[in-house]
């Protein structure tokens, strides 16, 4: 994760997806706890299974799911096969895009939300993040 700056990682067994590690799940279960990180278990820390919403899904749809089962982190399927994994949506995806569309409605966005709005990711076109959904 550290070699790649993510966040996050999907976890297969057999070309399966059995679930997601993320930073906060290290953090928590592994850091907060004094383990080993080398000697601790992926199948130990991990966040199982993985929930996922189909790319044809909404936004308003990906952001209840999370919402519900208090999520960070969204699997994104194919539409034609619900087994394959081809993106994440993290919750700062979504506050990106409620951003970027306040900004688009109203010039005048509030401070707090501009200073919170992170530019790692340009988001002159949002295709990428639409295609995801």
């Amino acid at each position: 994760m550290s070699e790649k700056n993510t966040g996050s990682v999907v976890i297969t067994d057999n070309d399966k997806i059995v679930g997601i590690i993320t930073e906060r799940d290290l953090i928590r279960l592994v850091c907060a706890a004094d383990l080993q990180a080398s000697k601790a278990p992926i199948a130990s820390i991990m966040s199982s299974p993985l929930i996922t919403v189909n790319k044809i899904s909404t936004v308003e749809n990906a952001a209840q799911i999370m919402l519900r089962n208090k999520l960070r982190h969204l699997g994104v399927t194919d539409d034609t096969d619900n087994d394959r994994i081809i993106g994440l949506i993290s919750s700062v995806d979504l506050i990106k895009l409620f951003i970027h569309k306040m900004q688009s409605i109203d010039h005048d966005v509030p401070p707090l939300l501009r200073a919170l709005y992170w530019q790692e990711e340009p988001l002159e076109e949002l295709n990428f993040h639409n295609s995801r959904l």
